[in-house]
């Protein structure tokens, strides 16, 4: 079932997304069977400028980056039903998909997530578990400029 955070969204992310300011909030899509990592990196994006949209199934993942085109995806790697791996190779074999960063997020660094990512599927990965530092980090490394531009990359302040 799909994961919301705070913000709710309806319609694509390119068009009818929530605004700041007037701009529009860029969206990130989260695909992971753990709704706390949903949670937490919800939390992260919101505090960068994100709109994040999430779901703990695979396979409305994948409705869900067709739908909204988000403009950068996080996908977990071991998930039931349907692994991280299969989710890739159907979101890069889709036109309206085939061009969104998707960052790989996995607990293990193994032979299987190495050759995803040699293989250019992948954009990058993030290790579980994972800080604002390193989410950041990706972000600025698969994004496109005009999405680094809209944002708010600085670390949170500490409260």
């Amino acid at each position: 079932m799909a994961q919301s955070s705070d913000i709710s969204i309806h319609g694509s992310a390119n068009a009818g997304s929530p605004s700041i300011g007037g701009a529009a909030k860029r969206t990130v899509l989260i695909i992971d069977d753990d709704s706390w990592i949903n949670r937490l990196l919800s939390k992260y994006l919101v505090s960068y400028g994100f709109n994040p949209i999430s779901s703990t199934d695979p396979f409305e993942g994948i409705g869900m980056a067709v739908k909204e085109k988000p403009d950068l995806v996080f996908l977990d790697v071991l998930m039931p039903d349907l692994n991280g791996d299969k989710v890739l190779r159907v979101l890069r074999s889709i036109d309206e998909t085939a061009d969104i960063p998707i960052l790989i997020l996995s607990a293990n660094l193994n032979k299987e997530i190495i050759k995803l990512l040699m293989n250019g599927k992948a954009s990058g990965f993030v290790s579980k578990p994972f800080t604002h530092e390193v989410v950041i980090e990706k972000i600025k490394e698969v994004c496109s400029p005009s999405v680094l531009n809209s944002l708010n990359l600085e670390m949170p302040q500490a409260r």
